[in-house]
Formats: structure tokens, C-alpha cells, sequence
């Protein structure tokens, strides 16, 4: 079942409080970011999903995810039961958007709708939203999460979900477009976003809008017409964060490389160089790269499934999903049954990282086979037959590499794994600039 804790139940006259409750991070996205059972009501009436007078209600915090605080609101009516999920504080309105975008295009465009939430309603602005944060509220999805069942399944009982997750993707991947970036609405167009579609949120009441592709959620610009503006945006994006985060400057003693100053001007000649396409040495790997929708997370937290039938009944967790090259999803997840093109593998330094895999030893080549086998099928290109794949898997983790997300935070004291993983990806940005001699 899907870990929860903090439930709270009505009192006497039917209000629900939440005094005391405290979710205890010190740092990341998420201080500072709670909903009370109060709140979650004001939000529920405003959009006139539960009458003004509503029957007492149930509240449970769901405690997954990183960036987010998902809560699950019920009635005393079985079907009224509700999802809201309150955006962290990163990418300011952006992030929200893009999520409600996602699911709505992806609902209209492709078959998926019955795996999908449904968007109640949104609002993309702590200052109108009424609770001081973002939110969406979403229709409740059944189904367990799949991480919590899939390492007991049988062999057989994987390949059957791993079938439902090949169709999913089979889908997803057909949906094709000419330019990268994440997906919003089209403020100056008036048109219906679907079929009978009506979003409701808080920059001005009802919307009815054409979905487009924007800015890159994690590049802050964009939309890019080829691949090699998106990594050189990317590439600048990271330098930026790098440059403004003191202990990634910091210089190291026991480092031997060079210093941060040589090694930020040898990675700004190699964006510089390696993006122009006039000069580059890439070659047709970064040509022609085909621009599909991508998911950005397909880990099996973010997957649900029927216990019984192990029919895939949920995909959730669109927040970084859009218009991007087509092998990204297999760099951004798939790690749980070893089909992701891992950095260890893009870098050649050491054994791919085995933690986050759910299968057992003496089945994961053949699952991983079968699952490939089954995208390929279904005409979903895999790492196995994406042209260039290698190339741009290696530059998908040379930017992550260049300011490591998790090492961006002020933790004090600075945690003592951070030093020897900065160092480890200072080693490998140096080793690709070698590798294309910078």
C-alpha cells in the first residue's frame, strides 16, 4: 500500500486540525511547504468540488517524492475523493504549468487517458492561491505504487508489467514535435486545449487555451529548434549554478586537476565549440534528433498497478515532462531494470550503481531484454537502436556533472560524502574535455 503518515480524522464539529505537525526538513524543495485540513477545504470549495457545507473529510499526507507534498483529501462520499499536491519552491509557476499542460495534452492526444489523473483544477501562483502556495488538484488514481510490489513478482508476473509499461510508452512516443522545451498555455490563444476541456485556476479564472512548447524547465529559456541549442542552453544553465554555489567552487587541496577558474574556461570553450554547428565534432550525432513526449521521471514510484491483475492503472509525476530528444527518457529513468544509459556506463569509470534495481540478479539481463524487445515492437526506439545515443547520453550527464543538483543546497555542516562525489564529477567534465581535446 502507499506509505502515508499524519492522518487525520474530524472532530466533534467536523473540522479537522492539524496543530502540531511539523514534516522536519531542514533543507531541500519542500521547507517550509504544508497544507492544513483547513486549507485543503478552502481549496476544494473554491473550485465548487465539495459543496460549501461539506461532509466531514479525511486527510492523509503522502510522504513520497522530493520536490513536492502530495495529500490525499476524502469525503464521506466514496467517490469524492481528491489528490492535492502542493509545487515546491523551484521554477515559480513554471513547474506547475507544465504538469497540468503534460497530463491534458497527453489525455487528448493519446489513448493514456484512463492512466492518467484528472486535472480538477491549479493554481500557478502563491499569491492568488489562497494557501501561500502552488497547487493541483487531481482526480485519486487506484493502484499501488509499483516499487512497493515489483522485486516479489514472479519473472512472468514482470514481463506482464513490463508489457503495460512498453504500451505506455508506445503511446507516449508518438506524439512528435519540431522544437524542445517544456509544455504551457498559449496565453494569447483562446481555443479549447481539448475537446470539452476546462482548467481552472487562479491567474484569472477559467482558461481555455491552446497547449504549446516553451521554455525548458531545467534550462530557464527556450523553446530550441535543434539539439545543439538545448545543450548549449543546458550546458550555460549549469556553469550559472555553479558559478553561484560556494562549495562547488571550492577549490580542493587534495585535488591534483586544475583549478576551478581553468576548468570553468575550458568548459565554456568546449560549449562554445561543440554547440556551433559549424564547428562541432559531433557530427550526425546531433543531427536529426527526433523530438518526442517524454515522461523525464519513469521510475516505478511514479507508476501505479492493480495487485490483482498487474494491469498498469496510473502513470504520475509529470512535473519535468515535454517535448525533448527521444532517448532522454532512457537516461532519466528505467535504472530498476538496468535499461537506462547510466553515467557510469556514459563515463566508463566503474560499476553501474545496482541499488535502485528491482530485479533479482539472475534475471535482470533477461528482463531487460524482453522489456527493450517489447518497446522495439511496439516502435518505441530503444539505446539499442537510437542513432547517436551514446554521444548525447554522455552529454546528458557531462551537464549534470557540471553542478551536481543535490550538492547546490547550503547545508551546514556540509555533508561528508559531498567532497569525494565533487571531486568525482570535476574528474569526469575534465575527462570529456580531454576526450575532445579542451
Amino acid at each position: 500500500m502507499t506509505s502515508t503518515k499524519n492522518v487525520f480524522v474530524p472532530t466533534a464539529n467536523g473540522i479537522i486540525e492539524k496543530s502540531g505537525v511539523d514534516h522536519g526538513e531542514a533543507s531541500g524543495p519542500r521547507v517550509g511547504l504544508r497544507l492544513t485540513a483547513d486549507q485543503a477545504a478552502f481549496i476544494l470549495n473554491k473550485h465548487e468540488l465539495i459543496p460549501p457545507i461539506c461532509s466531514p473529510l479525511t486527510f492523509t499526507y503522502v510522504d513520497r517524492g522530493f520536490n513536492n507534498r502530495t495529500y490525499v483529501v476524502r469525503t464521506e462520499d466514496p467517490k469524492a475523493e481528491f489528490v492535492i499536491r502542493l509545487t515546491g519552491n523551484c521554477w515559480t509557476r513554471m513547474k506547475t504549468e507544465n504538469e497540468v499542460a503534460a497530463i491534458s495534452h497527453l489525455s487528448s492526444q493519446t489513448n493514456l487517458a484512463p492512466t492518467l489523473p484528472t486535472i480538477l483544477a491549479f493554481s500557478s501562483s502563491k499569491e492568488r492561491s489562497g494557501v501561500g502556495s502552488e497547487y493541483i488538484v487531481m482526480s485519486k488514481l487506484r493502484g499501488v505504487p509499483l516499487d512497493e510490489i515489483f522485486l516479489g513478482l514472479s519473472s512472468m508476473q514482470k514481463k506482464k508489467v513490463l508489457r503495460g509499461i512498453a504500451a505506455l510508452l508506445g503511446e507516449m512516443k508518438m506524439l512528435a514535435f519540431s522544437s524542445i522545451g517544456s509544455l504551457q498555455f498559449d496565453d494569447n490563444d483562446a481555443s479549447s486545449c481539448g475537446e470539452g476541456f476546462k482548467l481552472v485556476e487562479d491567474r484569472g479564472g477559467s482558461v481555455y487555451s491552446r497547449i504549446v512548447v516553451g521554455p525548458g524547465l531545467e534550462a530557464g529559456c527556450g523553446p530550441f529548434q535543434t539539439y545543439l541549442e538545448y545543450l548549449r542552453a543546458t550546458c550555460t544553465t549549469e556553469l550559472k549554478h555553479l558559478k553561484g554555489c560556494p562549495f562547488l567552487m571550492e577549490e580542493q587541496r587534495d585535488d591534483e586537476s586544475t583549478s576551478m577558474t581553468e576548468l570553468i574556461a575550458r568548459i565554456e570553450k568546449f560549449v562554445d565549440v561543440m554547440c556551433d554547428p559549424r564547428r562541432t565534432k559531433f557530427g550526425e550525432d546531433v543531427t536529426n534528433v527526433s523530438i518526442v513526449f517524454t515522461h523525464g521521471d519513469f521510475e516505478p514510484r511514479n507508476m501505479l498497478v492493480d495487485e490483482d491483475t498487474l494491469e498498469i492503472t496510473g502513470l504520475v509525476d509529470f512535473e519535468f515532462s515535454g517535448a525533448f530528444p527521444e532517448d532522454d527518457d532512457w537516461m532519466a529513468g528505467f535504472q530498476w531494470i538496468g535499461a537506462t544509459t547510466s553515467e557510469e556506463e556514459a563515463f566508463g569509470d566503474g560499476e553501474v550503481n545496482t541499488a535502485e534495481i528491482l530485479c533479482r540478479p539472475n534475471e535482470l539481463s533477461d528482463l531487460r531484454a524482453y522489456f527493450l524487445q517489447q518497446c522495439e515492437s511496439l516502435g518505441v526506439r530503444t539505446p539499442q537502436n537510437i542513432t547517436g545515443h551514446g554521444t548525447r547520453a554522455l552529454m546528458y550527464h557531462f551537464r549534470g556533472n557540471i553542478a551536481p543538483w543535490w550538492m547546490r543546497e547550503d547545508i551546514t555542516p556540509t555533508p561528508p560524502e559531498w567532497t569525494p562525489a565533487r571531486s568525482k564529477a570535476r574528474l569526469r567534465i575534465a575527462k570529456v574535455l580531454d576526450q575532445f581535446g579542451f
